[in-house]
């Protein structure tokens, strides 16, 4: 359509920074992957808990 970048971005009211950023599920390693894992299965052990207890026990077990 040969529209301009910034143009594009104010149409769709989108930062041009956010644009241009790579999507977190588009890298190779995820940093969050482990606790993501580790909060599932916490929360099918402790269907129960809050987020406040299973956060605490995630800092606990580091």
């Amino acid at each position: 359509m040969r529209v301009s970048e910034r143009m594009a971005c104010r149409l769709a009211e989108l930062s041009r920074s956010a644009y241009r950023r790579t999507l977190k599920s588009d890298t190779g390693a995820d940093p969050d992957a482990a606790l993501r894992e580790w909060l599932r299965a916490y929360a099918k052990k402790h269907p129960r808990w809050g987020y406040r207890r299973a956060y605490h026990d995630a800092r606990g077990e580091g």
